[in-house]
């Protein structure tokens, strides 16, 4: 909210859409909390009103904020490009930058399906964020951990946790719950974070991340941490994990689906490969495989280190159905997983491409941030960046 709307737009128009007295209480008091100024023409925009009319009116301010309905939204036949959305019980604010324009419900999907999209990625993509600022807090906080690859597959973990997966957090052990396989262990402080805000243990534990005491140790471990479905960190071993997860599901006839995470210097590993290979005997289609694919590895970029690129082709050549997504790309990633469930008789990769360190500008595709952590200077300003209170 504080990042699409604040108090240093200098022209700002609010329409209350629809809205009776308590519902302008309502959004007066959320404009208030962040000391928004406002010009207020409180009016109803009939079903039937002449949306261009309206635009026409507030032409001259940078920026127009909506506040309507969600009945109102099923039956307007119009919809904006290049608009936020923001949601706020059963009402939405649509903000509208200067110069936004019009189109017809028919060019589009089904304008409430559409809202309902962008809402929903919105809250994925806050989700990344949060994922990202407890990553910086445990790494900083330990003094130690990988920062650079946990940052990178935040929006994929976001997705995963937050949208994906079937999971119960009052019951990790549930026989039927999706599975997954962070075979990049040292990437740990990802995990940990959708963990915690799962609900499968305390947020306030994330502080105790890599402590001697702490169950939360570099490397995760099934055996001491609820909703880790398995201890990982030798690299190249997780993809033969999941086989064996996605083999007993066959056996079982269960309908779970098991993910598994490998770093694109991982698959440089040649047990990854031998798996690969049993993924495709075995017709795994209940097995999805995600590379993190963020061109650096501890010593230096994939090229220079060992290529295993072409990654796609490689997978390919092995019998996966492969998807090529920007891994930072919540809708992208969303369709991904959606493509994967649709898969049959044999298994399936998504090739992400990613920026390691993603979100904290001095990290991005700086290969000293693979394991080191920030000191205090350095976190101030990552957290910062990442929205975060300090």
């Amino acid at each position: 909210m504080e990042k699409a709307i604040s108090n240093t737009d200098t022209s700002i128009f609010l329409s209350y859409c629809s809205a009776d007295n308590h519902d302008i209480n309502r959004i007066d008091n959320l404009f208030l909390r962040f000391n928004i100024k406002v010009t207020r023409d409180i009016r109803d925009l009939a079903y039937n009103a002449d949306i261009h009319k309206f635009m026409d009116k507030v032409k001259t301010h940078d920026k127009i904020i909506l506040y309507v309905s969600d009945s109102y939204l099923k039956s307007v036949n119009c919809m904006y490009e290049g608009a936020q959305v923001l949601d706020m019980q059963d009402r939405v604010i649509i903000i509208l930058k200067k110069g936004t324009k019009l189109f017809g419900v028919d060019d589009k999907k089904n304008l409430i399906s559409y809202w309902e999209e962008k809402m929903d990625n919105i809250e994925i993509e806050n989700k990344a964020k949060e994922i990202r600022r407890d990553i910086i807090e445990q790494v900083y906080i330990a003094s130690s951990g990988h920062p650079g690859g946990s940052l990178s597959i935040a929006d994929i973990m976001a997705v995963l946790y937050f949208d994906e997966l079937n999971i119960d957090e009052k019951n990790p052990k549930w026989e039927d719950r999706d599975r997954l396989v962070l075979s990049k262990g040292h990437c740990s402080p990802a995990l940990y974070s959708c963990l915690a805000n799962r609900g499968f243990f305390d947020v306030e534990k994330l502080k105790t991340f890599r402590n001697i005491n702490s169950n939360l140790q570099g490397h995760p471990d099934m055996n001491k941490v609820p909703g880790v479905d398995i201890s990982s960190g030798s690299l190249g071993q997780g993809l033969s994990c999941a086989n064996g997860m996605a083999i007993a599901g066959k056996m079982d006839n269960k309908n779970y689906r098991v993910y598994c995470i490998l770093g694109d210097g991982e698959i440089e590993e040649g047990q990854v490969w031998e798996a690969a290979m049993a993924s495709n005997k075995y017709k795994l289609d209940n097995l999805c495989v995600i590379v993190d694919n963020n061109n650096l590895q501890i010593d230096g970029t994939i090229e220079e280190v060992m290529s295993s690129y072409p990654i796609d082709e490689k997978f390919k050549s092995f019998g996966f159905q492969v998807i090529n997504i920007d891994g930072h790309n919540i809708q992208e990633i969303i369709d991904a997983f959606d493509v994967a469930k649709n898969v049959k008789d044999k298994p399936t990769c998504i090739i992400a491409k990613t920026i390691k360190g993603k979100g904290v500008s001095y990290m991005e595709n700086d290969v000293k941030w693979h394991g080191i952590a920030p000191n205090e200077e350095q976190y101030q300003l990552a957290m910062k960046e990442l929205g975060g209170a300090i």
